[in-house]
């Protein structure tokens, strides 16, 4: 690795930040923000991390949204709902080991309601799906980095 590494996440990670806020500017879901600030920065700073591979973000964030949007239909307490569906969650990623704790705010945000659920869904599951893409390209080449560096 260069002394240039750091420089290198922190650019990236600007950049990563810099592409979810245009997403959520032009879907009008601004929070989807919070949990991919931190997907981001994983994403960045742990790019070869378990939790930060292609399919490991694209099935714990599907998770997490799919039960999010079916707990915002349940008609009980909305800390009952927020609390039952994030520990679903939770469990819905250890199951599949495909562990992404950030994912777990889309739960907690579909179950609050505070954005229509429709353009949060289609946002964030584009969103993830441009990550993901990142995450993919970007574990390569630190990959091919660290292969040359041995040599």
């Amino acid at each position: 690795m260069t002394n240039d590494a750091p420089k290198a996440q922190l650019l990236v990670c600007a950049g990563l930040l810099g592409g979810v806020m245009l997403m959520a500017e032009v879907s009008g879901v601004s929070a989807m923000i919070a949990p991919f600030s931190a997907t981001c920065a994983l994403l960045a700073l742990l790019p070869n991390a378990p939790f930060s591979q292609a399919r490991t973000l694209v099935i714990s964030h599907a998770i997490c949204i799919s039960l999010g949007a079916l707990g915002s239909f349940i008609a009980a307490p909305v800390l009952v709902v927020a609390l039952l569906v994030g520990w679903m969650a939770i469990i819905g990623m250890a199951w599949t080991r495909m562990l992404h704790a950030p994912a777990v705010a889309h739960t907690i945000i579909l179950v609050f309601g505070k954005q229509p659920p429709d353009r949060y869904i289609i946002a964030s599951m584009a969103t993830v799906l441009v990550c993901a893409a990142f995450a993919w390209m970007w574990s390569r080449r630190r990959s091919g980095e660290m292969v040359q560096s041995k040599a």
